[in-house]
């Protein structure tokens, strides 16, 4: 992209473009709009990343930015209420169709006892073991806010939510999500999240190694509304909540093993990954690769369309 950035004609390609909008709370089944609330408009390019303008909304909660848009370089905007950064997605930068038409929801924030966050799906792909006795775990898990208000911690050393994960994972680590690697922790088989969890989901996307020649445990510290694991290779669900399944399932050519169902608060999903272990022939850090990039089209044939609507988010 830099690359691309740098020839002649393509850096210095810029055009008008006009984004606005209203920022809105919901009030009951309606909405209402926020007036005198800052909105920064952000620019991001290969070059530099960053606030390049802002204002406040007027009384209807109504605010709009010119600007001359950069080829190549994305352009979105945010709404801060009681602290809380509301991003929307990419804008666009099209003259002859104009973002004019924005809606950032934001809410007020809360840490009490409220609305619990929930787990409303939770995508668990376990790749096939490699020569290292090691097997590639990808996990998504949907959280959903069902309350009126921005789920908060206690305080800022306090995280905004708790998942657990097996106790026999290793090297675990954020592959992707709404959120960035810094608002979250790994710490005694858990990952805490230290972002604020707007009304509506938040996805984030966990990568880890699991062992290839024992049992492992998935345990489930809240309720999940959708679980599914696919296996890909040996192993089976030896023990937990009854699953539907196995189910052969063939997705991107490979094809695999899925259960599914919903799993209660508490319960544990046993899996025995124990068997004749077919060693493919590339390395772990490329296994690690192949999964990542693969589980964007997997997710995207099972996980619910995700709403139009702008979400809040943080950054740090």
């Amino acid at each position: 992209m830099a690359a691309l950035l740098a020839l002649p004609g393509v850096a210095g390609a810029q055009q008008a473009a006009r984004f606005s909008g209203t920022v809105v709370m919901a009030r009951g089944a309606d909405t209402a709009g926020v007036p005198r609330t800052v909105v920064q408009l952000h620019r991001v390019s290969a070059a530099a990343q960053g606030v390049i303008d802002s204002t406040v909304t007027d009384r209807r909660g109504a605010f709009a930015f010119r600007v001359v848009a950069e080829s190549g370089a994305a352009y979105l905007v945010s709404a801060r209420h009681q602290g809380i950064e509301f991003f929307t997605p990419p804008l666009t930068t099209d003259r002859a169709r104009p973002d004019t038409g924005i809606r950032i929801v934001v809410a007020d924030t809360s840490s009490g006892p409220g609305a619990r966050l929930r787990v409303s799906t939770r995508h668990l792909l376990v790749q096939g073991g490699d020569s290292a006795g090691w097997r590639a775990a990808i996990d998504l898990i949907t959280i959903s806010n069902p309350g009126p208000y921005t789920r908060v911690g206690p305080d800022t050393a306090s995280p905004s939510y708790v998942t657990l994960l097996p106790p026999a994972a290793s090297q675990p680590e954020l592959a992707d999500g709404d959120v960035g690697p810094e608002a979250v922790r790994f710490h005694d088989g858990a990952l805490a999240l230290y972002s604020p969890v707007a009304p509506g989901e938040l996805q984030l996307t966990l990568q880890y190694l699991l062992p290839a020649g024992r049992d492992v445990a998935i345990p489930f510290g809240d309720t999940t509304a959708a679980f599914n694991l696919l296996l890909d290779g040996e192993g089976s669900v030896t023990a937990g909540p009854p699953l539907e399944g196995p189910i052969p399932t063939t997705l991107e050519g490979r094809d695999l093993r899925r259960w599914s169902g919903p799993v209660p608060g508490g319960a544990v999903v046993q899996l025995d990954l124990r068997g004749p272990r077919h060693t493919p022939g590339w390395l772990l850090a490329a296994l690690v690769g192949l999964m990542t990039a693969g589980l964007l089209s997997t997710v995207f044939l099972l996980r619910r369309r995700r709403p139009a609507l702008a979400k809040g988010s943080s950054k740090p």
